[in-house]
């Protein structure tokens, strides 16, 4: 009979969530906010835009994401949670200051 894989780690699953959303944030939307925050295109216009549009994605993408993560009640998992949210606000901060 076919040995059952052992149970994975309390938590493990919301980890590999977090790391995963962590990965997407850096690669994916990091790039495109830096470049925001370092030259804010000087149409008021597009800059609203390309403003909106960033702090949506980030929304959507990342924090609605880590929202639907369960901790289970493992501090870990909170804290890495916790800090995700927190480096995505600080994003959206940088954002929002950029575009003045």
């Amino acid at each position: 009979s076919a040995r059952s894989p052992p149970p994975p780690a309390a938590g493990s699953g919301a980890l590999k969530r977090i790391e995963e959303l962590s990965t997407e944030l850096t690669t994916k939307w990091l790039p495109l906010c830096v470049q925001f925050t370092a030259s804010p295109p000087s149409d008021p216009k597009v800059r609203e835009d390309e403003h909106r549009k960033l702090s949506e994605t980030l929304f959507q993408n990342v924090l609605l994401k880590l929202d639907g993560v369960e901790t289970e009640g493992i501090a870990e998992v909170r804290t890495k949670r916790k800090e995700l949210v927190q480096r995505v606000q600080e994003v959206l901060r940088g954002l929002d200051a950029a575009k003045g």
